[in-house]
Order: structure tokens, then C-alpha cells, then sequence
């Protein structure tokens, strides 16, 4: 029931050798060091007792001194041991100990992140709603995120003529794309607030974007401008897909300026254009979540892609429609279309300049 300090042994003994006792004592699995005593020293002798757990070895004869100073060589070698031993231990408990701490500092942090991430998603939805009936032009709408967090824009604010229409697409659906949504907001708020036209907007949205945007996250972007007045409309472009237009009796449209795309290059060109509008007109914006919606074909198993020009066949089928059924319907086929979940935001607008219908 004692601790053993130090065994000392002979090797050659009647009945058990010391190689024999050193055995037995690992077997029972005890921690004893051991000093062995022999007369028959040689190499493959003492590869075998270091082997079989010997601390130690003493060749006979010796003087007592010799074997003193053995003894004190291996009780130092095991309070050596016993206190790397203890540091290990205190090691491995302080080691516990932080990483309990710094668990519950995660615990604490990942609830403040989980609040904070709750009142992101809430403040991206609410950028992404508007009242279709509170403009002075009609509108209708569909949107859906890829995630609780995404990058598709879309807000329009009444003019003293008309409208203006913001259409934006942020790369990503994580808090940095919501980011980059909050920003473009304020700056359209103000935008607005001022009255510049489409192409000073997009050139300060550009250089804010570069100067306190987030891992130079690319923005494409349309904006548009009604004067229900004059009866003109302004289109400015940045890498957004083209507006469709559909005039009374004729056939859908492109209105595609194309320009460079928003937040990467300080020197990016818009694309412009001004035309005239009349009573009943419809236009459609979307982003490119709509026209890349894609399938897989059950024979050839390759994937098809909606596209423009799918969209554009969608406008024309349902044309008798009113501007709600319209986007309604197209909203629907889209989805049809896809046969799976959609892999990127997707937001369709319709808006029609008030007057006689198509």
C-alpha cells in the first residue's frame, strides 16, 4: 500500500532473475524505477534490462560510494520526472482551463453576433420591400433571397414628374453583400433628396463603394427615370441586364446600355440613354437571378438556362394581362422553370406609365 521508492536488484538470483522480477512489475503495471546489480554486464545485457524498464545498471565489483551515487542518480532522474510530471499536469489544467474560458467567450460572442445577424436580416428584408401602391406610376413586384442575407436592391421614390427606380445586385448573399445594400440605399436616399440625374448617382455611388466598401464587392446596378409629365424616360446602366420595354402594339424590347459595373474601377463608364414614353407603356427589371434560372434537360442532361430572351417570350405571352397578372405569371413560370431551388436572389419589376392599357 506504499509507494516504492527504488527496487534494487541482482541479475542472476535462485528461483526469479532481476530481468524476471523487472517483468513481473511491469505486468502488474506498477511505476518503480529500478537499479540492477550485475556481474555479467554486456551490451545486449543492458539493451534488454533499459528495454524491460530499468532505470539503472551497477557492474559488480563496486565501492559503495559507487553504488550511493548510482542510487542519487536515479531518485534525482525520477524527481526529475515527477516534476515534469506535475508541470505537464498543471500545463494540460491551465490549458483546460483557458480553452473553458475562451468557450464561454464564444458562447457570449456568438449570441451578440446571432442578435446582431437577427437585426441585419431584418433591416435586408425591409430593404427589399415596397408598397406597390403608393407610387405615381403603377408597379408590381416579386423577390425572393437565396438566404436570410443577400445583395438584390430595389426601391423606388416618387419625383415631382415622376419616379425614379433603383435596381441594384450586390455579388454574395452573406452580411458584406446586406452591407454593401445598406450603403446604396443611404446613398439613393440622398440621391433622391438632391435630384441629380442617374449618371451623377451612379458616378458618387461609385467612388463611395471603392473608398468604404467591403473586399471591393462588385455592384451591378439600373437606374431609371419616368417624367409622366414630358413623357421621357433616362436609363443608366452599370453591368445590370437590359431593361425590357413593351410599347402598345409592338413587339418587347432591349434597352441595353450595358457600362461598367459598380465599387472596382474608379474610371468606370455608364451606359445612357433618353428616349420617350407613352400611356401604357410597361417596362421589366430584374436581376440576374431571373435570367440565369436553369434546368436540367431529363435526356440530354444538360442545363438551360431561362435567359433573356426566355423572359422576354414570358412578356409577350402575357401582355393582355394587367401589370400585377403579368409579373404574377411570369413569377410563376420562372419557378416552373427552374424545377429546383434557385441558386441566386431573384427580383423582377413591372412598371407601366399610367393611361390606356397595351
Amino acid at each position: 500500500s506504499e509507494q516504492v521508492d527504488l527496487l534494487v536488484t541482482d541479475i542472476q538470483m535462485p528461483g526469479l532473475t532481476g530481468i524476471e522480477v523487472i517483468e513481473g512489475i511491469g505486468k502488474m503495471k506498477l511505476k518503480i524505477p529500478c537499479l540492477v546489480i550485475t556481474g555479467y554486464g554486456n551490451k545486449d545485457t543492458v539493451i534488454e534490462l533499459m528495454r524491460k524498464g530499468c532505470s539503472e545498471y551497477l557492474d559488480k565489483p563496486f565501492e559503495p560510494e559507487e553504488f550511493l551515487k548510482r542510487v542519487n542518480i536515479v531518485l534525482e532522474k525520477e524527481e526529475h520526472k515527477k516534476a515534469e510530471r506535475e508541470k505537464q499536469v498543471k500545463e494540460i489544467e491551465d490549458e483546460k482551463f483557458e480553452i473553458k474560458r475562451e468557450i464561454e467567450a464564444y458562447k457570449q460572442n456568438f449570441a451578440k453576433l446571432r442578435e446582431q445577424v437577427d437585426l441585419a436580416v431584418g433591416a435586408y428584408q425591409n430593404l427589399a420591400e415596397i408598397d406597390e401602391n403608393s407610387y405615381k406610376v403603377p408597379v408590381a413586384y416579386h423577390y425572393k433571397p437565396f438566404s436570410d442575407l443577400g445583395g438584390d436592391f430595389l426601391d423606388i421614390r416618387d419625383r415631382e414628374t415622376g419616379c425614379d427606380i433603383l435596381v441594384a445586385d450586390v455579388a454574395g448573399h452573406d452580411m458584406g453583400a446586406s452591407y454593401h445594400a445598406v450603403m446604396v440605399k443611404v446613398l439613393f436616399d440622398e440621391n433622391c433628396r438632391i435630384g441629380c440625374d442617374g449618371r451623377s448617382f451612379f458616378r458618387h455611388l461609385n467612388q463611395q463603394l471603392i473608398d468604404h466598401g467591403k473586399e471591393n464587392r462588385m455592384v451591378t446596378a439600373l437606374f431609371l427615370r419616368l417624367d409622366v409629365e414630358a413623357m421621357k424616360g433616362e436609363i443608366v446602366t452599370a453591368g445590370h441586364p437590359p431593361v425590357i420595354s413593351l410599347s402598345p402594339g409592338n413587339e418587347p424590347e432591349l434597352l441595353d446600355t450595358k457600362g461598367s459595373v459598380l465599387g472596382i474601377f474608379p474610371d468606370a463608364a455608364f451606359g445612357y440613354c433618353t428616349f420617350d414614353i407613352m400611356p401604357g407603356q410597361r417596362f421589366f427589371l430584374y436581376t440576374d437571378g431571373i435570367t440565369n434560372a436553369c434546368r436540367v434537360d431529363g435526356p440530354t442532361g444538360k442545363k438551360q438556362k431561362l435567359r433573356g430572351n426566355g423572359l422576354d417570350n414570358l412578356v409577350k405571352e402575357y401582355r393582355s394581362l394587367p401589370l400585377k397578372k403579368v409579373v404574377d405569371r411570369i413569377w410563376q413560370d420562372v419557378f416552373s422553370f427552374c424545377r429546383y431551388k434557385p441558386t441566386d436572389d431573384m427580383l423582377i419589376l413591372g412598371v407601366e406609365i399610367p393611361g390606356v392599357g397595351v
